[in-house]
């Protein structure tokens, strides 16, 4: 009996959260609010491929500007597969892309405040 009450618990809390994460990009779409993190939300990104982008990103933030498209989604893909052996990488180079924008977009307005 309490397995199943654990069940249909954790069946609606992910529906209340997938709400909330479509309810959240809905708003900010309409508001004109974009950022990483509204996109890892409008597009559903798992948490892994998430921290590979980062992962990626953090090691190579010196010349993120200078790697065109192929080479980041390489690097990613790369990151990703050595942290996650069991799975595959599913995302489109489209929303790779506007993520690893967001990410040098962030890394430069930090090097710009520190100057």
């Amino acid at each position: 009996m309490t397995g199943m009450y654990d069940d249909r618990f954790y069946e609606e809390l992910r529906t209340g959260i997938s709400w909330l994460s479509e309810a959240i990009a809905f708003l900010s779409e309409a508001n004109g609010v974009e950022s990483y993190e509204i996109c890892l939300l409008k597009n559903k990104v798992e948490p892994e491929e998430a921290k590979a982008i980062e992962n990626a990103f953090f090691l190579n933030a010196r010349n993120a500007n200078s790697l065109v498209d192929a080479e980041i989604e390489r690097i990613v893909i790369d990151t990703f597969t050595k942290e996650n052996p069991r799975f595959s990488w599913r995302m489109s180079r489209d929303v790779l892309m506007e993520l690893w924008t967001y990410q040098v977009q962030r890394y430069d307005a930090l090097k710009s405040s520190k100057d």
